[in-house]
């Protein structure tokens, strides 16, 4: 594992365990009435806004994430020895992996939160 990828994954690591302390103590906290806001005449609480936009950013994260590996994969493939094109290949299935990783961790993460918050 190269260096500048574990220092990414020390980062992200380090982030969400930050986000965790900020958000836990405002659910055990919370008011028991939870706020509503009125988006083309629905009724939604805020956690189901929250939701609802997170699966939307997944849903085009996601798809995009895959279509870079697979663009990384031709670019690899295609390479013909030459290790600069090679490096941009794995370069783009690299990060494209990260992104989906985090894309998935933070879908996990605020499912997590919205289930104990009730």
């Amino acid at each position: 594992m190269s260096k500048n990828f574990s220092k990414y994954l020390t980062a992200t690591g380090l982030s969400l365990a930050v986000a965790g302390l900020v958000v836990f103590p405002s659910i055990i906290f919370a008011e028991v009435t939870v706020p509503t806001v009125n988006m083309w005449g629905n009724e939604l609480a805020i956690q189901d806004l929250i939701m609802n936009v997170v699966n939307t950013l997944f849903n085009l994260v996601a798809p995009l994430c895959i279509l870079m590996i697979i663009v990384g994969g031709l670019y690899y493939m295609t390479a013909g020895g030459d290790e600069r094109k090679a490096g941009t290949g794995l370069n783009f299935v690299k990060y494209a992996l990260v992104g989906l990783i985090v894309t998935l961790m933070a879908g996990m993460l605020l499912s997590f939160v919205s289930n104990i918050g009730g």
